[in-house]
């Protein structure tokens, strides 16, 4: 369940985007969200994304920290829209649902003029401008873009048909 959701902490005007595991908030320089302010401890909170979703916890602070006005004395389990109050900072919880993105895996070569690491897919050297040779270049599927050799006739991103696609440098102009 929760790992699914992607938490956020928006904190004046900025927001901290929780990774999974602990995150913690105080004064210390190897806190995550950093509060300067004397009314908050080195170590003041922890928050934990897990499967479980977000749990904030006090870790026995000086002046104790809040959730929706009342302050805590073990682990509470957040939802979007609780507000943590800690010093004289106040903070709201947001989340959403990670959407799934494909990453495919991006193949890099060495351009044979300069040397530099380049993508494959590049028709161009960005260090030296070296051209590759037309063999070398692909092809964008019309459907969604995906980078295709030069004759496919299937995309395996869309699972759409396709009749060559189209040289990427012509697709965005």
């Amino acid at each position: 369940m929760g790992l699914d959701i992607e938490y956020r902490l928006r904190l004046e005007g900025r927001v901290y985007v929780l990774p999974v595991g602990e995150t913690f908030i105080g004064r210390d320089s190897d806190c995550l969200i950093q509060i300067a302010d004397d009314l908050v401890s080195r170590h003041h909170a922890r928050l934990t994304h897990s499967s479980e979703g977000l749990v904030f916890e006090d870790l026995e602070s000086a002046n104790g920290s809040q959730v929706n006005g009342e302050f805590v004395s073990g682990p509470v389990t957040l939802r979007a829209g609780d507000r943590l109050r800690i010093g004289l900072a106040t903070m709201e919880v947001e989340s959403s649902r990670r959407t799934q993105t494909m990453n495919p895996t991006l193949r890099l070569t060495l351009c044979p003029a300069c040397g530099a690491l380049m993508a494959d897919e590049m028709s161009f050297c960005v260090q030296c401008g070296h051209r590759l040779p037309e063999a070398r270049r692909r092809f964008c599927c019309r459907h969604c873009g995906t980078v295709l050799p030069p004759g496919e006739v299937h995309c395996v991103a869309c699972d759409e048909s396709v009749t060559g696609g189209e040289d990427p440098e012509d697709a965005s102009q």
